[in-house]
């Protein structure tokens, strides 16, 4: 009885790591700009994010993604908007984060 628990302990282990190392992808991964924006306009608007986000769920993208990418807040982010983008590592204190955000949003303004 005690070896089936050890090996019910060890798959719930391996379930959570795999979860882990999973929702770690998601936010080290970056999106392709080229594959989001369908019309080729060099921008992309909110209809052309929301298809992407249905065709690559994986990368867990979300409104809020989307929201810090558009600097400008014109409802449009330009590839210089998402180059500027940096997705935040897992550890990283929150100053330290916003900090890096307003210094990229201060780049892609110019």
């Amino acid at each position: 009885m005690k070896r089936g628990s050890v090996v019910c302990a060890l798959c719930a282990a391996v379930v959570v790591l795999a979860a882990a190392v999973i929702a770690a992808e998601k936010t080290t991964a970056k999106p392709d700009f080229a594959k989001m924006d369908t019309n080729g306009d060099n921008k992309v608007d909110a209809t052309e994010f929301d298809a992407y986000v249905v065709a690559y769920p994986e990368l867990g993208l979300t409104k809020a993604v989307y929201d810090q990418w558009d600097v400008n807040k014109d409802g449009t982010v330009t590839h210089q908007e998402f180059e500027a983008w940096k997705p935040i590592e897992k550890g990283a204190k929150p100053a330290a984060a916003k900090k890096a955000r307003k210094k990229s949003a201060k780049r892609a303004a110019k």
